[in-house]
Formats: structure tokens, sequence, C-alpha cells
């Protein structure tokens, strides 16, 4: 799955729910699997404290994407395959 493809996923959950209610979110292509993380404390660093979770739901070199919130108006995700990994903001 592409940055694009799921920002485009994640434009249609914020559309509906509104980024105020957008939590971090992992996404497992081949398993075709989505989880949410709830109740990220907001001292800590997203980017990391969200791809180190994302992580740990991850097989083995397995591809994830995460999307999280920026600010009320952009987003980021996250793609990461085994030691790959790119990024990109996004506007809502």
């Amino acid at each position: 799955m592409t940055l694009d493809e799921f920002a485009e996923t994640t434009r249609f959950i914020i559309a509906n729910e509104g980024i105020n209610r957008f939590v971090p979110t992992a996404c497992y292509p081949f398993r075709k699997q989505i989880k949410v993380l709830a109740g990220l404390p907001p001292e800590l660093d997203p980017n990391q404290a969200v791809i180190e979770w994302a992580a740990k739901e991850a097989q083995m070199n397995e591809e994830f994407l995460v999307a999280f919130p920026v600010d009320s108006q952009r987003f980021k995700i996250i793609r990461t395959v085994g030691p790959f990994s790119e990024n990109e903001t996004y506007s809502i």
C-alpha cells in the first residue's frame, strides 16, 4: 500500500469523524488488518510512540503504515517495510 492510498482512507475517516476524534491508526496490508491506538499521552512524541506501538504489532519485516494527527489541519503517515521507512504529511 502506498502513502497516498492510506492517506485517501485516512481523509475519509477524518471527514466522517473529524480530526479531533482521529486517533493513531496502524494498517497491516498483508493481513488486511487495521488497529487504533487510544489514549496516547500528549507529552509523548507521536512519531516515536506510534511507530513503536505499530512495530510491536507487526510480524517480522511486515509492511505497516501508521497515520496520526499532526495538528488541526494535517496528519502524518509513516510506511515501514523491514529497515525501509518513508513518511509524508498531508492536509485534511
